[in-house]
Protein backbone atom coordinates (compact mmCIF):
# COMPACT_ATOMS: atom_id res chain seq x y z
CA UNK A 1 0.00 0.00 0.00
CA UNK A 2 1.38 3.44 -0.94
CA UNK A 3 2.12 6.01 2.04
CA UNK A 4 2.78 3.06 4.58
CA UNK A 5 5.48 3.87 6.77
CA UNK A 6 6.75 3.00 10.18
CA UNK A 7 5.24 5.23 12.71
CA UNK A 8 5.79 5.78 16.52
CA UNK A 9 2.61 5.70 18.59
CA UNK A 10 4.07 6.33 22.59
CA UNK A 11 1.56 4.64 25.22
CA UNK A 12 1.49 3.98 28.46
CA UNK A 13 -0.52 0.65 27.62
CA UNK A 14 1.36 -2.47 27.57
CA UNK A 15 -1.44 -3.60 24.70
CA UNK A 16 -0.11 -1.10 21.85
CA UNK A 17 3.10 -1.76 20.39
CA UNK A 18 5.89 1.18 20.03
CA UNK A 19 6.19 1.24 16.08
CA UNK A 20 4.29 0.26 13.68
CA UNK A 21 3.88 0.38 10.06
CA UNK A 22 0.90 2.29 8.85
CA UNK A 23 -1.05 5.38 7.32
CA UNK A 24 -0.31 8.80 8.92
CA UNK A 25 -3.82 11.10 8.79
CA UNK A 26 -4.32 14.31 9.79
CA UNK A 27 -8.22 15.31 10.23
CA UNK A 28 -10.26 17.96 11.05
CA UNK A 29 -13.76 18.15 12.63
CA UNK A 30 -16.94 20.64 13.42
CA UNK A 31 -17.28 20.63 17.71
CA UNK A 32 -20.96 21.24 18.23
CA UNK A 33 -23.41 21.35 21.19
CA UNK A 34 -26.70 20.75 21.12
CA UNK A 35 -29.09 20.70 24.26
CA UNK A 36 -25.66 20.37 26.44
CA UNK A 37 -24.60 17.65 24.68
CA UNK A 38 -21.04 18.06 22.61
CA UNK A 39 -20.09 16.34 19.63
CA UNK A 40 -17.47 16.66 16.68
CA UNK A 41 -19.00 16.01 13.51
CA UNK A 42 -15.79 14.31 11.57
CA UNK A 43 -14.84 17.15 8.20
CA UNK A 44 -11.86 15.65 6.44
CA UNK A 45 -8.64 13.88 6.95
CA UNK A 46 -5.89 13.40 4.49
CA UNK A 47 -2.54 11.43 5.12
CA UNK A 48 -0.08 13.81 4.66
CA UNK A 49 2.89 11.13 5.08
CA UNK A 50 4.67 8.62 3.54
CA UNK A 51 5.23 9.68 -0.16
CA UNK A 52 7.31 12.56 -1.31
CA UNK A 53 6.38 13.42 -4.77
CA UNK A 54 8.90 16.54 -5.36
CA UNK A 55 12.35 17.13 -3.61
CA UNK A 56 11.77 20.81 -3.66
CA UNK A 57 8.98 19.77 -1.12
CA UNK A 58 10.00 20.62 2.42
CA UNK A 59 6.32 21.27 3.99
CA UNK A 60 6.14 19.70 7.36
CA UNK A 61 3.14 18.56 8.75
CA UNK A 62 2.09 21.80 10.32
CA UNK A 63 2.16 23.16 7.55
CA UNK A 64 -0.14 20.71 5.76
CA UNK A 65 -2.66 21.41 8.74
CA UNK A 66 -2.59 24.97 8.19
CA UNK A 67 -3.27 24.55 4.62
CA UNK A 68 -6.35 21.97 5.57
CA UNK A 69 -7.89 24.83 7.55
CA UNK A 70 -7.61 27.41 5.15
CA UNK A 71 -8.81 24.98 2.50
CA UNK A 72 -12.14 24.21 4.49
CA UNK A 73 -12.77 27.72 6.34
CA UNK A 74 -12.06 29.80 3.33
CA UNK A 75 -12.48 34.06 3.48
CA UNK A 76 -14.83 35.84 5.94
CA UNK A 77 -15.31 32.47 8.29
CA UNK A 78 -13.04 32.75 11.62
CA UNK A 79 -12.17 30.07 13.98
CA UNK A 80 -10.67 28.73 17.23
CA UNK A 81 -8.85 25.89 16.40
CA UNK A 82 -7.91 23.36 19.17
CA UNK A 83 -4.76 21.14 18.79
CA UNK A 84 -3.23 18.76 20.62
CA UNK A 85 0.33 19.56 22.34
CA UNK A 86 1.99 18.37 18.75
CA UNK A 87 0.58 22.31 16.77
CA UNK A 88 2.14 24.23 19.92
CA UNK A 89 4.47 26.11 17.49
CA UNK A 90 5.12 29.36 16.31
CA UNK A 91 4.00 28.19 12.65
CA UNK A 92 0.90 27.02 14.04
CA UNK A 93 0.03 29.86 15.83
CA UNK A 94 1.87 32.51 13.34
CA UNK A 95 -0.05 30.37 10.11
CA UNK A 96 -3.24 30.35 12.10
CA UNK A 97 -3.60 34.09 13.27
CA UNK A 98 -2.26 35.50 9.76
CA UNK A 99 -5.48 34.30 8.31
CA UNK A 100 -8.28 35.89 11.36
CA UNK A 101 -7.97 32.46 13.67
CA UNK A 102 -7.21 32.02 16.43
CA UNK A 103 -5.20 28.74 18.50
CA UNK A 104 -6.29 26.80 21.42
CA UNK A 105 -3.62 24.67 22.40
CA UNK A 106 -2.03 22.65 25.48
CA UNK A 107 1.37 23.65 26.26
CA UNK A 108 4.29 21.39 27.85
CA UNK A 109 5.04 21.96 31.54
CA UNK A 110 8.71 23.38 30.45
CA UNK A 111 6.92 26.55 28.44
CA UNK A 112 8.31 29.37 29.12
CA UNK A 113 7.13 33.47 28.43
CA UNK A 114 8.74 36.72 28.61
CA UNK A 115 7.57 40.07 30.74
CA UNK A 116 7.46 43.15 28.78
CA UNK A 117 10.62 44.71 28.42
CA UNK A 118 11.07 47.18 31.21
CA UNK A 119 11.85 51.27 30.10
CA UNK A 120 15.23 52.01 29.18
CA UNK A 121 17.06 54.11 31.75
CA UNK A 122 19.33 55.72 29.34
CA UNK A 123 16.64 56.75 26.39
CA UNK A 124 20.27 57.79 24.20
CA UNK A 125 21.62 54.04 24.75
CA UNK A 126 22.94 52.58 21.26
CA UNK A 127 21.77 49.42 19.79
CA UNK A 128 18.13 47.76 19.09
CA UNK A 129 15.13 48.45 21.81
CA UNK A 130 15.04 45.18 23.90
CA UNK A 131 12.21 42.75 22.75
CA UNK A 132 11.71 41.00 26.02
CA UNK A 133 11.73 41.51 29.69
CA UNK A 134 12.80 38.69 32.23
CA UNK A 135 12.32 35.27 31.60
CA UNK A 136 10.02 32.84 33.02
CA UNK A 137 8.70 29.35 33.50
CA UNK A 138 5.08 30.01 32.87
CA UNK A 139 3.82 27.18 34.70
CA UNK A 140 6.04 28.84 37.87
CA UNK A 141 5.01 32.35 36.96
CA UNK A 142 1.50 31.21 36.93
CA UNK A 143 1.16 29.43 40.75
CA UNK A 144 2.20 33.14 41.90
CA UNK A 145 -1.05 34.45 40.41
CA UNK A 146 -4.35 34.71 42.69
CA UNK A 147 -6.45 31.30 41.90
CA UNK A 148 -10.01 32.00 40.56
CA UNK A 149 -12.56 29.20 41.32
CA UNK A 150 -14.25 28.54 38.01
CA UNK A 151 -17.93 29.58 37.38
CA UNK A 152 -18.81 26.76 34.44
CA UNK A 153 -18.65 22.66 34.44
CA UNK A 154 -16.15 21.28 32.32
CA UNK A 155 -16.36 18.10 30.95
CA UNK A 156 -17.65 14.97 33.19
CA UNK A 157 -18.26 17.19 35.93
CA UNK A 158 -21.51 17.92 37.68
CA UNK A 159 -20.72 21.47 39.63
CA UNK A 160 -17.66 23.58 39.34
CA UNK A 161 -14.69 22.71 40.82
CA UNK A 162 -11.70 23.40 39.29
CA UNK A 163 -9.13 26.69 39.62
CA UNK A 164 -8.19 28.44 36.65
CA UNK A 165 -4.88 31.06 37.05
CA UNK A 166 -4.13 33.48 33.99
CA UNK A 167 -1.45 35.93 32.15
CA UNK A 168 -0.31 37.46 29.36
CA UNK A 169 3.12 36.59 28.48
CA UNK A 170 5.42 37.47 25.55
CA UNK A 171 5.86 33.85 23.83
CA UNK A 172 8.91 33.94 21.69
CA UNK A 173 8.12 31.85 18.60
CA UNK A 174 5.48 34.54 17.91
CA UNK A 175 6.99 37.34 19.03
CA UNK A 176 3.68 38.66 20.60
CA UNK A 177 1.56 38.32 24.02
CA UNK A 178 -0.28 35.17 24.68
CA UNK A 179 -2.87 34.11 27.10
CA UNK A 180 -1.70 31.25 29.17
CA UNK A 181 -4.47 29.71 31.29
CA UNK A 182 -3.41 27.28 34.23
CA UNK A 183 -6.33 24.98 35.17
CA UNK A 184 -6.07 23.11 38.54
CA UNK A 185 -8.33 20.36 38.85
CA UNK A 186 -8.80 18.42 41.94
CA UNK A 187 -8.96 15.17 40.53
CA UNK A 188 -7.14 15.41 36.71
CA UNK A 189 -4.51 17.44 38.29
CA UNK A 190 -2.87 20.50 36.37
CA UNK A 191 -3.11 21.27 32.90
CA UNK A 192 -1.41 24.82 30.88
CA UNK A 193 -3.22 26.05 28.02
CA UNK A 194 -1.90 28.30 26.03
CA UNK A 195 -4.44 31.15 23.03
CA UNK A 196 -3.82 33.34 20.89
CA UNK A 197 -6.99 34.98 21.41
CA UNK A 198 -6.26 38.26 24.48
CA UNK A 199 -9.82 38.42 24.83
CA UNK A 200 -11.12 35.28 24.87
CA UNK A 201 -12.18 34.40 28.62
CA UNK A 202 -10.26 31.86 30.77
CA UNK A 203 -13.11 29.77 31.09
CA UNK A 204 -14.25 29.19 27.61
CA UNK A 205 -10.29 28.14 27.08
CA UNK A 206 -10.76 25.09 29.54
CA UNK A 207 -14.45 24.52 28.21
CA UNK A 208 -13.14 24.29 24.68
CA UNK A 209 -10.28 22.42 25.75
CA UNK A 210 -12.65 20.21 27.92
CA UNK A 211 -14.39 18.68 24.64
CA UNK A 212 -10.76 17.52 23.25
CA UNK A 213 -12.03 13.75 24.59
CA UNK A 214 -15.50 14.19 22.64
CA UNK A 215 -13.19 14.89 19.73
CA UNK A 216 -11.09 11.42 19.99
CA UNK A 217 -14.77 9.87 20.57
CA UNK A 218 -15.57 10.90 17.56
CA UNK A 219 -12.72 9.62 15.73
CA UNK A 220 -13.01 6.58 17.34
CA UNK A 221 -16.53 6.05 16.41
CA UNK A 222 -15.40 6.83 12.72
CA UNK A 223 -12.94 3.81 13.11
CA UNK A 224 -15.12 1.06 14.74
CA UNK A 225 -18.41 1.59 13.45
CA UNK A 226 -18.29 3.35 10.33
CA UNK A 227 -14.87 1.59 9.36
CA UNK A 228 -13.56 4.54 8.03
CA UNK A 229 -9.78 3.48 7.88
CA UNK A 230 -10.40 -0.14 7.01
CA UNK A 231 -9.52 0.22 3.38
CA UNK A 232 -8.13 -2.63 1.58
CA UNK A 233 -6.89 -0.94 -1.41
CA UNK A 234 -3.81 -2.98 -2.51
CA UNK A 235 -1.73 -1.52 -5.58
CA UNK A 236 0.08 -5.15 -7.49
CA UNK A 237 2.73 -2.51 -9.09
CA UNK A 238 3.92 -0.89 -6.55
CA UNK A 239 7.45 -1.76 -5.29
CA UNK A 240 8.34 -3.65 -2.22
CA UNK A 241 9.34 -1.96 0.91
CA UNK A 242 11.06 -2.49 4.12
CA UNK A 243 9.44 -3.60 7.13
CA UNK A 244 10.97 -0.60 8.91
CA UNK A 245 10.43 2.05 6.05
CA UNK A 246 10.37 5.61 5.99
CA UNK A 247 8.98 7.57 3.11
CA UNK A 248 8.56 6.78 -0.88
CA UNK A 249 10.34 8.86 -2.81
CA UNK A 250 8.29 9.24 -5.70
CA UNK A 251 10.30 11.61 -7.60
CA UNK A 252 12.67 9.16 -8.43
CA UNK A 253 9.80 6.76 -10.28
CA UNK A 254 8.58 7.01 -13.58
CA UNK A 255 5.58 9.52 -14.41
CA UNK A 256 3.30 6.40 -14.92
CA UNK A 257 4.19 4.72 -11.81
CA UNK A 258 3.72 8.40 -9.82
CA UNK A 259 -0.09 8.44 -11.57
CA UNK A 260 -0.86 4.85 -10.34
CA UNK A 261 0.37 5.80 -6.39
CA UNK A 262 -1.57 9.06 -6.53
CA UNK A 263 -4.90 7.96 -7.91
CA UNK A 264 -4.33 5.09 -4.75
CA UNK A 265 -3.74 7.50 -2.92
CA UNK A 266 -6.83 9.20 -3.76
CA UNK A 267 -9.06 5.96 -3.79
CA UNK A 268 -7.93 6.25 -0.28
CA UNK A 269 -9.32 9.45 0.60
CA UNK A 270 -12.73 9.61 -1.33
CA UNK A 271 -13.12 6.05 0.90
CA UNK A 272 -12.74 8.11 4.20
CA UNK A 273 -14.80 10.64 3.06
CA UNK A 274 -17.29 9.12 2.24
CA UNK A 275 -17.39 7.69 5.88
CA UNK A 276 -17.26 10.92 7.17
CA UNK A 277 -20.24 11.88 5.73
CA UNK A 278 -22.04 8.77 6.17
CA UNK A 279 -20.85 9.96 10.19
CA UNK A 280 -22.20 12.96 9.62
CA UNK A 281 -25.58 11.75 8.27
CA UNK A 282 -26.10 9.70 11.72
CA UNK A 283 -25.27 12.65 13.72
CA UNK A 284 -27.45 14.83 12.36
CA UNK A 285 -30.36 12.25 12.92
CA UNK A 286 -29.07 12.01 16.62
CA UNK A 287 -29.18 15.43 16.81
CA UNK A 288 -32.87 15.70 15.28
CA UNK A 289 -34.36 12.69 15.73
CA UNK A 290 -33.34 10.99 19.14
CA UNK A 291 -36.73 9.87 20.25
CA UNK A 292 -37.54 8.20 16.75
CA UNK A 293 -33.68 6.63 17.02
CA UNK A 294 -34.56 5.04 20.13
CA UNK A 295 -37.73 3.83 19.01
CA UNK A 296 -36.51 2.27 15.96
CA UNK A 297 -32.92 0.70 18.18
CA UNK A 298 -34.84 -2.45 19.45
CA UNK A 299 -31.69 -3.71 20.40
CA UNK A 300 -29.92 -4.21 23.99
CA UNK A 301 -27.97 -1.92 26.25
CA UNK A 302 -26.33 -2.30 29.41
CA UNK A 303 -28.06 1.57 29.89
CA UNK A 304 -30.41 3.20 27.79
CA UNK A 305 -30.70 6.50 28.66
CA UNK A 306 -33.35 8.30 26.47
CA UNK A 307 -32.35 11.81 27.77
CA UNK A 308 -28.84 11.61 25.84
CA UNK A 309 -28.34 11.83 22.40
CA UNK A 310 -28.12 7.76 20.48
CA UNK A 311 -24.04 7.45 19.32
CA UNK A 312 -23.61 6.80 16.03
CA UNK A 313 -23.62 2.81 16.75
CA UNK A 314 -27.69 3.30 18.11
CA UNK A 315 -28.07 5.46 14.93
CA UNK A 316 -27.01 2.58 12.91
CA UNK A 317 -28.36 -0.07 14.18
CA UNK A 318 -32.05 1.41 13.88
CA UNK A 319 -31.38 2.19 10.79
CA UNK A 320 -30.99 -1.48 10.00
CA UNK A 321 -33.50 -2.34 12.09
CA UNK A 322 -36.09 -0.39 9.85
CA UNK A 323 -34.42 -0.71 6.53
CA UNK A 324 -36.97 -3.54 5.90
CA UNK A 325 -40.21 -1.58 6.43
CA UNK A 326 -38.95 0.87 4.17
CA UNK A 327 -37.63 -1.31 1.70
CA UNK A 328 -41.72 -3.32 2.04
CA UNK A 329 -43.18 0.34 1.96
CA UNK A 330 -41.53 2.15 -0.38
CA UNK A 331 -42.91 2.65 -4.14
CA UNK A 332 -41.69 -0.44 -6.51
CA UNK A 333 -39.76 2.52 -9.23
CA UNK A 334 -37.75 4.05 -6.10
CA UNK A 335 -34.51 4.30 -7.38
CA UNK A 336 -32.95 3.54 -3.51
CA UNK A 337 -34.67 0.47 -3.26
CA UNK A 338 -33.85 -1.20 -6.16
CA UNK A 339 -30.24 -0.18 -5.59
CA UNK A 340 -30.81 -2.01 -2.40
CA UNK A 341 -32.14 -4.63 -4.12
CA UNK A 342 -30.04 -5.44 -6.93
CA UNK A 343 -27.23 -5.80 -4.34
CA UNK A 344 -29.10 -7.42 -1.58
CA UNK A 345 -28.65 -11.77 -0.98
CA UNK A 346 -31.87 -13.04 0.42
CA UNK A 347 -29.77 -16.06 1.72
CA UNK A 348 -27.52 -14.62 3.77
CA UNK A 349 -29.18 -10.62 4.71
CA UNK A 350 -31.84 -12.45 7.77
CA UNK A 351 -32.98 -8.84 8.45
CA UNK A 352 -34.06 -8.26 4.60
CA UNK A 353 -35.50 -11.93 3.92
CA UNK A 354 -39.01 -10.24 4.95
CA UNK A 355 -38.78 -7.31 2.42
CA UNK A 356 -37.25 -9.08 -0.10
Amino acid sequence: MPAVKRLHQPSDSNTKPEFIMGHSLQALGVLCKVGGYAFCVPIIARIHEGIVLCNADKRTQIDRMILMVMGLLGDGIKANVILDAYYCSGKSAKGLVAQGHHLIVRCKAKTVGYLPPEPEADPKRRGRPRKYGAKKRVIDYLLTMPAIPMQRCLYGESAPSALYRRAELLWRPTGKKALFVLIDHPKKGRILLMTTDLEMNPESVAELYSYRFKIEVSFKQSIYTLGAYQYHFWMKAMDKIKRNGGNQHLHRKSKSYREKVERKIGAYHRYIQTAMIAQGMLQLLSATEGDLVWTHFRSWLRTVRHGVLPTEYVCSVALRNSLPDFLAGSPKDAILQKFINQRIDPLTAQNERRAA
